[in-house]
């Protein structure tokens, strides 16, 4: 197992004399303030690097929102374009929205549609009592 104190002391060995010769030169307060300039300084450039950071996830967020929109609208108006088509070629039909992204399109419909999220395990129940 490493001996952490062990290391610890051994990078500290000339520490005090260090110290010692910055303060008999009369650099000590000169250097512990050019010290905490420089921590300061890097933690505004950290502080500023963050805030860039955050600045761009919420500007990608936001354009994942957008591409989110454009593609329920394009989902929606291809189904009023199928089913006009279907119409035509067969009659009234009534168009079910079904799955997780139904309640997202069905506002965006302008024909009236039925909504059913359970469609397919509904399916699969009368499937299965019907096998029994």
């Amino acid at each position: 197992m490493y001996d952490w104190n062990e290391a610890v002391r051994s990078l500290n060995v000339g520490l005090p004399d260090d110290i010692a010769r910055l303060k008999a030169a009369g650099y000590y307060q000169e250097a512990i303030a050019r010290i905490n300039e420089e921590k300061l300084a890097l933690e505004a450039r950290r502080n500023q690097a963050d805030k860039q950071a955050r600045e761009k996830n919420s500007e990608l967020l936001n354009l994942e929102r957008e591409v989110s929109v454009l593609e329920q609208r394009k989902a929606a108006a291809a189904l009023e374009g199928i089913s006009l088509r279907l119409e035509e070629e067969l009659g009234p039909v009534t168009v079910v929205l079904t799955g997780g992204h139904g309640r997202d399109i069905l506002p965006l419909l302008r024909r009236a549609v039925e909504y059913e999220p359970h469609l397919q395990l509904m399916g699969l129940r009368e499937l299965w009592l019907r096998s029994l």
